[in-house]
């Protein structure tokens, strides 16, 4: 478990889906399994997966893609046996919360758009364990 200002947050490794992607590939499964592995250990955990893209394409695409990419972490996370309530939300974001200055128009290298495009696991009870 990892604490930011405001909030709870499973520690995990980083991940990536590929460019326009939400296939959940090896690397990304290897991350997700460990993931896995810890909600079924405190199934009283309850999470909120969140999805963030890049500015790079359309604001509404990027909305959508970061959506399904919730939805397939969540999908994936079922499927390895954590218990479907201890996801309370899957919600993608798109590139509303940048956290940088790589915004819209903004040219910045690639690994400065690969910081937004990230997946917390926020946890939301944590003060009630």
């Amino acid at each position: 478990v990892l604490q930011q200002a405001d909030r709870t947050l499973l520690r995990m490794e980083k991940f990536y889906f590929d460019s326009g992607s939400t296939l959940v590939t090896p690397q990304i499964a290897t991350v997700l399994d460990q993931a896995a592995e810890s909600l079924k250990k405190f199934p009283d955990l309850r999470i909120q997966i969140e999805a963030h893209t890049d500015s790079r394409g359309s604001t509404s695409r990027n909305l959508d893609l970061s959506q399904k990419r919730a939805e397939a972490i969540r999908d994936y996370l079922i499927s390895k046996g954590v218990a479907p309530e201890s996801i309370q939300e899957a919600t993608g974001y798109g590139e509303q919360q940048i956290i940088n200055n790589c915004t819209d128009g903004v040219y910045c290298l690639d690994m400065l758009h690969k910081q937004n495009e990230r997946y917390p696991f926020v946890v939301v009870n944590y003060n009630d364990l």
